[in-house]
C-alpha cells in the first residue's frame, strides 16, 4: 500500500463514524435521463 492509503486505513480505524460499507458505482450515458442518484446514511 501507498502512504495515501495507509492514512486512509488508519482514520476508518479511528473514526467515531466509521466506513461501513462501499458501493462501486458505473455510469453509462446509456440511462442518462433515468439516472438518479442518492446517498442515504445507513
Amino acid at each position: 500500500m501507498d502512504d495515501d492509503c495507509l492514512t486512509l486505513v488508519e482514520d476508518i480505524n479511528n473514526d467515531e463514524d466509521p466506513l461501513i460499507a462501499e458501493v462501486d458505482v458505473y455510469l453509462t450515458r446509456i440511462f442518462a435521463d433515468q439516472l438518479y442518484l442518492f446517498q442515504y446514511p445507513l
